[in-house]
């Protein structure tokens, strides 16, 4: 089996237009080489491209790719840009219910900031109100806030995995972007910003 663990679904109400202009910055930045695109083209021609609330597209495309299910999440970025038109909240109700039109290939993992001062709520709703899956924290966050989403974790944990939780609900996957918590070097001959991973 074969299984993408990081998918993205979007749509045009998921974020704000400065989200939208730095995905936009993206896709230019990763344009090849010969075929370089504007900032313009990224927005009118990619962006569309992208919006699949409903995953009928990201399932036509595994069939296409030979993969047999994917995790899809939604990517937090409200306390960075400021929230889109459904919020946090929306995204990740409507990537649960994407999950449910395809149960065989789509795996609902929910997305929070875990800086948001309701993300403990969030994730409450997420797991017993949508069924999602799992945990993918996407924004990267300082140092000094990592015990947050160590509480999210552990929130996680008491609720859902503890003592008295159903045999299936015994393991509840908890993924976090590479380089999640940024980290100061404060060394004289290195005096900047590195990235470490924190591996569960």
């Amino acid at each position: 089996m074969v299984v993408d663990i990081h998918y993205h679904l979007f749509d045009r109400t998921f974020h704000n237009a400065a989200m939208w202009d730095d995905i936009a910055r993206i896709c230019v930045t990763f344009s090849p080489p010969d075929k370089p695109i504007t900032l313009e083209e990224a927005k009118d021609k990619l962006l569309p491209q992208m919006f699949d609330p409903t995953g009928e597209v990201t399932v036509r495309n595994l069939d296409r790719w030979g993969i047999d299910n994917a995790t899809v999440v939604a990517v937090d970025s409200g306390l960075m840009h400021g929230d889109g038109e459904i919020g946090i909240e929306g995204q990740n109700k409507a990537i649960a219910e994407a999950a449910r039109r395809f149960p065989d290939r789509l795996i609902a993992f929910l997305s929070v900031d875990p800086r948001r001062p309701n993300a403990l709520e969030i994730v409450d709703r997420c797991v017993n109100d949508w069924g999602m899956r799992g945990l993918k924290c996407q924004r990267r966050i300082p140092w000094e806030k990592a015990h947050l989403a160590l509480q999210i974790i552990s929130y996680i944990f008491d609720n859902f995995i503890g003592i008295g939780a159903r045999a299936k609900d015994l393991c509840y996957p908890c993924l976090f972007e590479r380089s999640y918590i940024l980290l100061r070097n404060d060394t004289p001959s290195n005096n900047q910003d590195i990235m470490y991973s924190l591996l569960l």
